[in-house]
């Protein structure tokens, strides 16, 4: 039986993030994505959704793509000055 590689933590930016938030789920590690887009089509409970931090600038308008998604996790709206 094959060994399955495993990362310890899932760090994503610019288009990364939506990936990051998706792997999160898939391996149940912690990530955090920077400027992440929305990725997700429903809101409600999603296993591992817990491990994800998404720092968003609150100017940054990919972070608010697509307008009818979600992001998966908790989410940190850092403000621009």
């Amino acid at each position: 039986m094959e060994q399955q590689l495993r990362p310890k933590y899932i760090i994503g930016h610019s288009p990364g993030p939506a990936a990051t938030q998706i792997l999160v789920r898939t391996y149940g590690v912690p990530g955090i994505g920077f400027a992440a887009p929305r990725p997700r089509r429903s809101r409600g409970a999603i296993k591992n959704s817990d491990l994800c931090l998404c720092v968003n600038r609150d100017d940054d308008a990919v972070c608010e793509l697509p307008v009818s998604f979600h992001h998966m996790g908790h989410v940190h709206k850092a403000r621009a000055k």
